[in-house]
């Protein structure tokens, strides 16, 4: 049933296997090339480095002289960091096109011009990770994207860090040693920040490791995840994208879903070109043809013209080749080449894939499982804490904040937004809610920092915690902000709306939260009792 569904969506047929192998070929839609000569200003060079990043999951085509360009252009605005980023996209389209030994060492000079734990240089790490694992430096690579995450500055750049998580999960599955949490936690990444090549990649991916390391459940669950993205958005379709779920399907003995797959990518690799030499779909089609017992055809793949053209090899993909040629020549008897040819496999293999190795990469991703899982406890922390209308801290945190004050003097101010109940009747209640949060950037601009604390209590209740009991300050504060109230620009809500609010403030010690919150919620009864638009202190 999968096949046929996969054949609606590839349009594959039986007579493109033919064509395919006596070197026919056939039409395929390339990826537009971006002109950099037709943009200009500061956003127009970030907006179209974010495209290009993008685009190297999908087409390698033009990337390298449209991120010179932009290089150029943003040296030219004296926007350095740009300058670099658009240099690194270029020596990662160099790196994925098989020039890693030289790529590697202009990323490590690329690295001492950026500032030391920035996202930059983050992203720099990250390239390095994967340039080193091209090379089949497994161990120097899991170091690089262990120490990306661990110094990527929070809340910068979500995106670069989702790939980079993603990297990093696929660095840390081996046969041996797989967690699951890692790569769970870089799809929910991917997927709330990356783009959406990226996401169609990073199931593929997923797809493909999991089934090396002999999980066909969970690589059916992923390649069935990228194939339905892939339906929804065929324009996100790339040739080792296909590759990546051909291989899952191939490891699931589905050789007619896999073919499929395979037909479309190398139809798409004609124009798009692969994006990454440690992908070859012509070697997986020529897997699928040995699984189907038809070694010729296996061999004639492997030696067609077109890949025989572009064919940089990665250590990796060297090494699967090693071991393919090894089956496909014994099945075709030619013994003695079939014996050299394991031989290479299994010293190159050797290398790679080393005790130490694994050993190393499962710590890494051990160590690296945990500081996400401590990182996104956080996260869901601040998230109890704040409040997600306004973004200010809820009443939890302005109850936890006090009770971490110990005995200290402090004031209170509740505030409340007079006849709110009218602008939700006459203007909805998303009216309501815009003014809430223009309220509470207009609270949080008036003042902030270790010594005070703005919340919202709920509904439209909002505090303001000061730990000096300065009678006058509080004061003159509450009566600038009542003010700054009554001038707040609402007509873009409704046309000539305006607020007022009531304020009640309290002084007291810290140590009695509830007294202090007592005190104050009488001193606002008495402003909205007194006419409201005003604040009333206690004595």
């Amino acid at each position: 049933m999968r096949s046929r569904q996969e054949a609606v969506v590839f349009g594959a047929t039986g007579t493109q296997v033919r064509r395919l192998a006596s070197g026919e070929t056939g039409p395929a839609d390339g990826a537009p090339c971006f002109d950099a000569g037709a943009h200009s200003g500061e956003s127009a060079i970030s907006e179209h480095l974010g495209c290009l990043e993008a685009r190297l999951y999908h087409s390698l085509n033009a990337l390298s002289p449209d991120a010179q360009a932009l290089a150029a252009r943003a040296r030219q605005q004296q926007r350095f960091d740009d300058a670099i980023r658009a240099e690194l996209i270029g020596l990662d389209v160099r790196t994925r096109m098989g020039d890693s030994v030289a790529a590697k060492q202009e990323l490590l000079l690329l690295l001492h011009r950026v500032e030391a734990g920035s996202a930059l240089a983050g992203r720099i790490k990250m390239v390095l990770s994967t340039t080193c694992d091209r090379l089949g430096e497994r161990t120097e690579a899991g170091r690089w994207i262990r120490d990306a995450l661990a110094d990527w500055p929070e809340g910068q750049q979500p995106g670069w860090r989702a790939e980079a998580l993603m990297v990093s999960a696929l660095n840390g599955l081996s046969r041996h040693h797989y967690d699951y949490a890692l790569v769970h936690h870089a799809v929910a990444e991917v997927t709330e920040h990356g783009n959406a090549f990226l996401l169609a990649s990073t199931l593929a991916n997923f797809a493909e490791v999991s089934a090396e390391c002999g999980d066909l459940s969970a690589s059916a669950q992923f390649a069935d995840s990228a194939i339905a993205l892939l339906r929804r958005h065929p324009e996100l379709t790339a040739p080792l994208t296909l590759d990546s779920i051909a291989r899952s399907r191939l490891a699931l003995g589905e050789l007619l879903a896999a073919r499929y797959c395979l037909l479309t990518a190398l139809e798409l690799e004609e124009t798009l070109r692969c994006t990454d030499v440690q992908g070859d779909p012509w070697l997986t089609f020529a897997e699928v043809e040995l699984a189907s017992g038809d070694p010729a055809a296996a061999w004639q793949l492997l030696e067609h013209p077109r890949r025989q053209s572009w064919a940089s090899k990665c250590s990796w993909t060297h090494s699967r080749e090693l071991k393919l040629r090894a089956e496909i020549l014994a099945e075709l008897g030619r013994w003695q080449e079939a014996y050299q040819a394991i031989v290479q496999h299994l010293a190159m293999y050797e290398g790679l894939r080393s005790v130490e190795g694994d050993r190393v990469l499962a710590e890494f991703n051990t160590a690296q499982i945990a500081a996400e899982e401590r990182r996104r406890a956080a996260e869901f922390e601040k998230l109890a804490l704040t409040d997600s209308l306004t973004g200010l801290p809820n009443r939890r945190r302005a109850e936890r904040w006090l009770a971490s004050l110990g005995e200290r003097p402090v004031s209170l101010a509740i505030i409340d937004l007079d006849h709110f109940k009218r602008i939700n009747d006459e203007h909805s209640h998303d009216a309501g809610d815009e003014v809430l949060r223009r309220v509470g950037r207009l609270l949080a601009d008036c003042g902030s920092g270790s010594e005070i604390l703005l919340a919202r209590l709920g509904g439209e209740e909002f505090v303001q915690l000061r730990t000096d009991a300065d009678r006058a300050a509080a004061i003159t504060a509450a009566q600038r902000l009542l003010a700054e109230l009554r001038a707040l620009p609402l007509d873009e809500v409704a046309p000539g709306l305006r607020i007022t609010a009531s304020v009640g403030i309290a002084f007291g010690n810290s140590a009695d939260p509830s007294a202090l919150l007592r005190a104050a919620d009488q001193c606002l009864y008495e402003a909205k009792r007194a006419g409201r638009d005003q604040l009333i202190v206690t004595d």
